[in-house]
């Protein structure tokens, strides 16, 4: 029995300790106990600490982290949605289509292939001014002018004859106007600002007359300046004024140029044009002169939250930002009532060419930007797109343009609040746990411990790289509702242009709401990347990018650095070769983005044979290629292969294919004991569970259809009641089958070399005592025991053949 085997045991062992002391063996010293403390308890198994530990088991569960981090991805995952829409790019598209990529004459020219003066002029008033008014027209080829007067009307409906359907059309109202307007509003305004440079001395480079250099930031000119095309010998009445940043109210630290040959930030002061469509919903009579001297057409005009109701279609035009022309379309009732008349579109194309006949761009000129201030109503989108036209000093003009967008519907303005304050207790109770766990590794291996190894783990690093950034979104949150409420809606305007014309520059909460959004994809990035860690752990099959790349970091690094240094020689021969004819090798950087986009097979060998009197820079170039390409990546591609390589060695040492690990071999690699029994982790894992029922589930279903068999088949074969059980049959039956047995058994010991003694327990039926209550049946007499290996010891086991034959006889 297993109670009087372990009593032997212990009995045993007793025996054996005395007899050793007996023998004269020294006795092993006990340790010395620890001493209790002034409570009578270790601090160990304090409750305190007993708790801390529990606490701190459970936050370090891999199980309580995955759920808690994948808690933490959703909720980012919320922010983002207040932050991004597919609406976003439904209005850059539409914007994209009428203003930028539309073309404004019959070369196909568009705003990215202006290259003179006239161009700038032809595009305003072929792409721009219709694309923001009706998308129609022009429906003549006088745009703007003040000899030939317009007698036709551009917003119309293509209902028309002729080209575009613009003859006889019928004229939008007023109504209709307000709905288009909902597809993209521009009622904020348009401003168009420009820097010039100041006159100075060169003393390196003789000129023909003053020198005007290249713009730099703060060296504008401020001089007004202007022409007067009614008497060309009297200055202008109305000339172009410089105005400062504070009277504008713009940026202070400029706007960098979006043209990758420039790159050059620019002061946001300057000359200023302001165009201001409005709706109305009292008839204002035309007025013009200074901005103080004008009605202010805040006092009636329509937005998205007075509201009030659209009845008059109006304009406030300013060719310098003083000067003030105020206006509505009368319509064919002569007092706003109606078909419109055009008359808003004709003030803004006059206005427009004003500027061209003021030589508004001369040589002086070094930029000029469109800022348009759009939104999208019906989806609660911002849209701002700033428009530059840089002309160099050498006459070369460089297009570029910039956009940001930001959502304004209400309830994601709300919950981009809520969704932030959430994640930032998430950060921080993730920091918490990371500190402690830090502190804790530092007081456990107090004598060993070593802060680089916490930092050399990239995951821990990636972890407190992903906590600043969030800091940072919700820093940045923080203030675009600051700028929000800093708006005209809730406070008075600080600047002239605002107060006196009516336009508010809204580049604060762009701005910051773009940086926003910058520090979010950041953000969200690496906490995605951190989704593999845990994967990797859940299932480590998934591990072998981020195994590879932790085994092959070091080499990575230094090649990293000969790779950067070839880069740099490659590109800084081509930037001396080919800088001067190609835009992409202008400057170093640029080169250098080039040659990394050549990797990738984004290169232009034509353009280097179009721009070369032979074949030295194309075989330059190639040079380069062969080497980055077939040297340098075969060698990126080695490394990686090598870490692969170690990290497979690695995997077979955890996952050995004949059992456990073997604790020895993980101790000499440096690997920790693996949670999984695979490397398919939790997948083998359910899939085992989801085997195991399935199995027990059939083996029942198996189990109970077989009883069933059984017994409706002991039913069958039980005799009836009524009838006379045939003994001798039974007893024949019976003496067969004992027959049976005695030839399976000595065939048995036949093949054990035990001969014929393994059929003498059996019995002659003949002999046997009778059972079963009379009806005749017999007895055989017992089987001796199976027969004992004496090379083992062991007796055949419980499951073999020759057991289940014997008991399934003699049950």
């Amino acid at each position: 029995m297993p109670g009087a085997a372990i009593a032997m045991t212990v009995n045993m062992r007793n025996r054996e300790a005395e007899n050793d002391r007996h023998s004269g063996q020294p006795e092993v010293e006990a340790e010395p106990k620890e001493a209790p403390s002034c409570c009578g308890k270790t601090s160990a198994n304090s409750p305190v600490f007993k708790c801390v530990n529990k606490v701190m088991d459970i936050l370090n569960h891999m199980a309580f982290q995955t759920i808690l981090y994948m808690a933490f991805v959703g909720v980012f995952q919320l922010l983002t949605s207040t932050m991004r829409i597919r609406e976003e790019f439904y209005l850059d598209k539409h914007v994209m289509d009428r203003i930028i990529e539309n073309h404004f004459d019959s070369s196909h020219n568009t705003f990215e292939s202006i290259r003179r003066t006239a161009d700038v002029y032809e595009w305003g008033n072929n792409v721009l001014w219709p694309g923001l008014l009706g998308d129609m027209g022009p429906c003549n080829s006088f745009v703007g002018s003040i000899n030939v007067p317009k007698e036709c009307v551009d917003e119309v409906w293509p209902d028309g004859d002729a080209s575009f359907h613009l003859v006889d059309a019928t004229p939008y109202d007023v109504s209709e106007l307000v709905e288009r307007m909902d597809l993209m509003d521009w009622t904020e305004g348009i401003i168009i600002r420009q820097s010039r440079a100041a006159p100075t001395k060169c003393d390196n480079t003789p000129t023909l007359g003053v020198c005007y250099p290249e713009l730099l930031q703060g060296e504008g000119n401020q001089a007004a300046y202007g022409h007067n095309w009614t008497n060309p010998t009297q200055p202008p009445l109305h000339p172009y004024t410089f105005l400062t940043t504070d009277d504008l109210g713009s940026n202070p630290d400029g706007q960098i140029s979006a043209s990758i040959p420039s790159m050059r930030p620019y002061d946001t002061s300057g000359y200023v044009a302001v165009v201001i469509p409005f709706f109305s919903d009292t008839y204002l009579e035309p007025e013009e002169g200074p901005a103080a001297n004008v009605t202010d057409y805040r006092l009636t005009y329509v937005n998205t939250t007075n509201g009030k109701q659209a009845k008059y279609y109006c304009v406030r035009l300013s060719p310098n930002g003083l000067h003030v022309k105020q206006l509505c379309d009368a319509g064919t009732g002569g007092n706003g009532t109606g078909r419109l008349l055009g008359t808003v579109r004709s003030a803004i194309e006059e206005m427009w060419n004003d500027l061209k006949r003021g030589h508004y761009i001369d040589a002086k000129t070094r930029v000029m930007t469109i800022t348009l201030q759009l939104r999208a109503n019906h989806v609660g989108v911002r849209y701002r797109m700033t428009m530059m036209l840089e002309f160099t000093a050498l006459g070369a003009i460089l297009p570029s343009y910039d956009v940001e967008t930001r959502i304004i519907e209400r309830s994601l303005e709300r919950n981009m609040a809520i969704y932030a304050d959430v994640a930032l207790g998430m950060v921080i109770f993730f920091c918490f746990i990371e500190l402690v766990e830090l502190l804790k590794t530092a007081f456990d291996n107090k004598p060993t411990y070593m802060p680089w190894s916490y930092l050399s783990d990239m995951w821990n690093l990636m972890d407190w790289a992903n906590f600043v950034l969030f800091y940072l979104v919700w820093w940045r949150v923080q203030t675009v509702y600051q700028a929000i409420d800093e708006s005209p809606e809730f406070v008075p305007c600080s600047s002239y242009l605002c107060s006196a014309v009516g336009y508010f520059d809204d580049w604060k909460v762009m701005t910051r709401f773009r940086s926003c959004k910058v520090y979010l994809s950041l953000c969200v990035c690496i906490q995605l990347f951190k989704v593999l860690k845990f994967l990797s752990q859940l299932v480590p099959k998934t591990g072998l990018a981020t195994n590879v790349l932790r085994k092959s970091a070091l080499d990575l690094l230094f090649f990293g650095v000969t790779f950067i240094v070839s880069m740099l020689a490659f590109s800084m021969m081509l930037f001396v070769q080919l800088g001067p004819i190609m835009e992409d090798y202008i400057d170093q950087g640029p080169a250098l983005i080039s040659l990394f986009r050549a990797l990738f097979g984004d290169f232009d060998i034509d353009e280097i044979m179009d721009n070369s009197s032979g074949y030295l820079n194309a075989l330059l170039f190639l040079g380069y290629l062969f080497v980055a390409v077939f040297i340098m990546l075969s060698l990126f591609l080695a490394i990686l292969a090598e870490g692969q390589i170690a990290v497979r060695d690695d995997d077979m040492v955890r996952f050995p294919a004949d059992g456990p690990p073997k604790p020895s071999e993980l101790q000499e690699k440096g690997l920790e004991t693996p949670f999984w029994k695979n490397e398919y982790g939790v997948v083998s894992y359910f899939g085992n569970g989801m085997k195991s029922a399935i199995s027990k589930s059939v083996g029942h279903f198996s189990a109970s259809k077989t009883g069933d068999e059984a017994e409706s088949s002991t039913e069958e074969a039980l005799p009836s009641a009524s009838s006379k059980p045939n003994v001798e049959t039974a007893n024949v039956d019976l003496a067969s089958l004992m027959n049976e047995v005695r030839a399976l058994r000595e065939e048995m010991a036949a093949s054990r070399g035990l001969g014929a003694a393994a059929g003498k327990g059996v019995t002659a039926a003949a002999d046997a005592k009778p059972i079963g209550g009379g009806l005749g049946l017999v007895s055989p007499e017992p089987l001796p025991p199976p027969a004992v290996d004496k090379g083992s010891g062991t007796t055949p086991a419980a499951g073999s053949e020759v057991q289940r034959t014997s008991t399934s006889y003699l049950v």
